[in-house]
């Protein structure tokens, strides 16, 4: 009886040992909820009132089905070891230009993304009839492209930019 007990016993030690993934030792800020999954090269954490968007390749979240602010993250290659993160929002600007009518940049501003030098980029545009404001956040780590992107109506901006500054705050590359 006594061998079958502690047979159970450590059965339950190793399960414990082995069901140990990666969201058990991050460090999860309060009142925030991680949003990238485990395959990610990073961490991206978002409020918990926030809906995680796991219907797209990129890591986003979003306020609400009546608010249509959101935020994402999408990481790539950037096939080049010394590019900096202005050299990628300037490679980028023309893209946007066709993309977005009525391109407008209201601010720019140099800031560390987890340590990493980037670029915050805060503009607006217009696609079909509706005006968006964007900031964008980008950072290159081991020649990969990070471009933290929050979306959202005029109207709504400003009501979460708190929000996505702890979430660009907590932001961490593994």
């Amino acid at each position: 009886m006594r061998n079958k007990i502690f047979a159970a016993l450590l059965c339950a030690v190793m399960l414990a040992f082995c069901a140990c993934g990666d969201k058990s030792e991050i460090d999860i800020p309060d009142g925030f909820q991680l949003a990238s999954d485990d395959a990610a090269y990073h961490y991206f954490f978002v409020p918990t009132g926030w809906t995680v968007d796991i219907t797209s390749t990129a890591t986003s979240a979003y306020v609400s089905s009546s608010d249509p602010s959101s935020v994402s993250v999408m990481s790539w290659s950037s096939g080049v070891s010394d590019m900096t993160p202005e050299e990628w929002w300037d490679s980028f600007i023309p893209d946007f230009e066709k993309v977005y009518d009525e391109f407008t940049v209201e601010g720019e501003e140099n800031m560390l993304l987890d340590g990493e030098a980037a670029r915050s980029v805060v503009f607006t545009a217009t696609l079909g009839d509706v005006k968006y404001k964007f900031r964008q956040i980008a950072a290159v780590h081991e020649s990969v492209v990070y471009v933290m992107t929050y979306t959202s109506t005029e109207d709504f901006f400003e009501l979460h930019t708190e929000d996505v500054g702890k979430m660009a705050e907590y932001f961490e590359f593994k």
